[in-house]
């Protein structure tokens, strides 16, 4: 099996679709199987076909893994920032508890002076 841009042997056609070298958008590569049909006919699976059949295995276009890249790095970066603050407040909230503590030891110290 190969990539091609078009499909140069005798029938250009896709197997699934029955499409020919036609302009599409984004422009696709077609697979060529590399085997004969029926004494000699190519074998041919048009871009947009592969892409049908790569999804139903669950793989994803490259638009769609850019597009999950950068939400991935936004999430990243947005965890990074509420654990940044998370810790600033337990840090205070630790203090005040320290705080706490040793106010009420002085004043336990105090009332049994």
């Amino acid at each position: 099996m190969r990539l091609v841009d078009r499909m140069t042997q005798h029938p250009p056609t896709c197997l699934h679709c029955g499409r020919g070298n036609t302009v599409r958008e984004p422009n696709i590569p077609d697979l060529d199987l590399m085997r004969e049909v029926n004494w000699g006919d190519s074998t041919y699976i048009c871009g947009s076909c592969v892409m049908e059949a790569a999804a139903l295995y669950g793989y994803i276009s490259p638009e769609q893994y850019e597009d999950l890249e950068l939400t991935i790095k936004s999430l990243r970066e947005e965890r990074h920032e509420l654990r940044a603050q998370l810790e600033k407040k337990q840090r205070r909230l630790s203090a005040i508890s320290s705080g706490r503590e040793a106010l009420r030891d002085e004043r336990k110290e105090r009332a049994s002076a």
